[in-house]
């Protein structure tokens, strides 16, 4: 027969160095990647360049994270995006979309795509373009993307 203390001993260290453990193996369920824009402007001419690698093959939403400073002229933001198997041209509208505004700073988040599919280990290089009027856009001061895991 075993003893209680030995049950709660077994238990004890189940609960406490065992479940921490396994759940610390799992996979991320997001993966992020900023760049941070020139002071002087951004450039029609030169993409901000980033990479996302997921771990696991699943179901992804893709978004868009701006910081604008309070000097930017516009009420919107036109941005083609290239991957090899994706290249579109986004409409995003400021007004009225929410804002966390921090200083001298305003922060916006866009959904791209509510569905993407990608495959563990592949390293997605993704290209942004603005396409705005003026060749230098004044007032970017970083972009970044944001794929979220929404199932398997």
């Amino acid at each position: 027969m075993v003893s209680l203390s030995k049950n709660r001993s077994i238990c004890v260290f189940l609960l406490f160095f065992l479940l921490p453990a396994l759940n610390a193996c799992s996979l991320p369920d997001s993966y992020q990647e900023q760049s941070f824009l020139p002071a002087g402007g951004w450039e029609k001419a030169r993409p901000v360049e980033l990479t996302l690698t997921p771990r696991d093959s699943a179901i992804w939403r893709l978004l868009l994270d701006l910081r604008l400073t309070r000097d930017y002229n516009y009420q919107y933001l036109s941005l083609k995006i290239q991957t090899a198997f994706l290249s579109d041209t986004f409409w995003l509208p400021l007004a009225g979309s929410s804002v966390i505004s921090s200083g001298l700073y305003n922060d916006y988040r866009f959904v791209l795509r509510d569905s993407l599919v990608m495959h563990p280990g592949d390293p997605v290089q993704w290209r942004l373009f603005h396409n705005m009027p003026r060749s230098l856009l004044e007032g970017v001061t970083s972009a970044g993307l944001l794929i979220e895991k929404i199932s398997d």
